[in-house]
């Protein structure tokens, strides 16, 4: 039991020191991307308030497994997590946070699927946002990108179709990636939703 409580604690800790962490790279980054600082400012709330929900309702299968992006009010879940309720539960949370215009589930229930795969799926994360990094005529900074099982999401704003082309590329050609799932628009696609 106490072997238990050591891991929940540290889980938690990880958990809010990410939740933190995010936050200040979100403020920082919206110098070089295409969101108004007020924009990143209300997705940094979103994704704070989204955590916050989480931690209030449950830290064992919501916090340490689901991951969440927010860009424009989109609010994408991912992960692996143990519980077949838990996808629904985080939907529901997600949307209980003001300024969300969408949630988008993209979690599946894997039970133990254990710390291997998430340090797989981490190196594998590294290598996808490298390789966009130094890839002309993409602006990573407009998108998330997350991995989960080998699969990779993404989620945000594309200037044009020649930019999603090669982000779709990149992100498929990337060693050991088994499928992307895209959730990027383009940038007129969200001026002509306003």
């Amino acid at each position: 039991m106490r072997n238990f409580l050591i891991i929940l604690a540290l889980n938690v800790a990880t958990a809010c020191q990410s939740i933190i962490m995010s936050g200040a790279q979100e403020g920082v980054m919206a110098v070089a991307e295409d969101r108004s600082v007020g924009q990143v400012i209300d997705d940094a709330t979103i994704y704070t308030n989204i955590n916050h929900f989480f931690l209030q309702s449950d830290v064992r299968d919501l916090l340490p497994h689901v991951h969440v992006a927010v860009r424009q009010g989109r609010v994408l879940l991912t992960g692996a997590v143990d519980l077949p309720e838990t996808p629904e539960r985080a939907v529901a949370l997600a949307w209980q946070a003001q300024g969300v215009k969408e949630v988008i589930n993209e979690m599946e229930v894997l039970p133990g699927s254990g710390l291997i795969s998430g340090a797989t799926d981490r190196i594998l994360d590294k290598q996808v946002e490298a390789r966009l990094t130094v890839t002309k005529g993409v602006n990573i900074l407009n998108y998330s990108v997350d991995v989960v099982n080998a699969r990779v999401y993404l989620l945000g704003l594309v200037a044009n179709q020649d930019e999603l082309n090669r982000v779709l590329q990149v992100t498929r050609t990337t060693k050991g990636i088994r499928e992307v799932v895209s959730h990027l628009r383009m940038a007129d696609y969200d001026a002509n939703q306003n």
